[in-house]
């Protein structure tokens, strides 16, 4: 199996911190040279908000930076 560590630089798009991490890809997509993208939610260490992170990792660069929403449902009351 192919793996690959990506470092990345990364803007938390609550507060606006700079942000580095890197990351570990693995799978066997890395072996087909598709342009692919990969996502990972990041929560900021400063304002511990989640981010979703949409990267190429082939090149390591950042597509998009997104605020992680977290829908909540309710539940629908039973007909019984």
């Amino acid at each position: 199996m192919v793996a690959l560590d990506v470092i990345l630089a990364v803007t938390c798009c609550t507060c606006a911190e700079k942000l580095a991490v890197t990351v570990r890809c693995e799978g066997e997509g890395l072996m087909s040279g598709s342009e692919g993208k990969a996502l990972f939610q990041l929560t900021c260490p400063y304002c511990r908000q989640p981010n979703h992170v949409i990267f190429a990792p082939e090149t390591g660069e950042v597509v998009d930076v997104l605020r992680a929403l977290h829908i909540l449902r309710r539940p629908e009351p039973s007909v019984n």
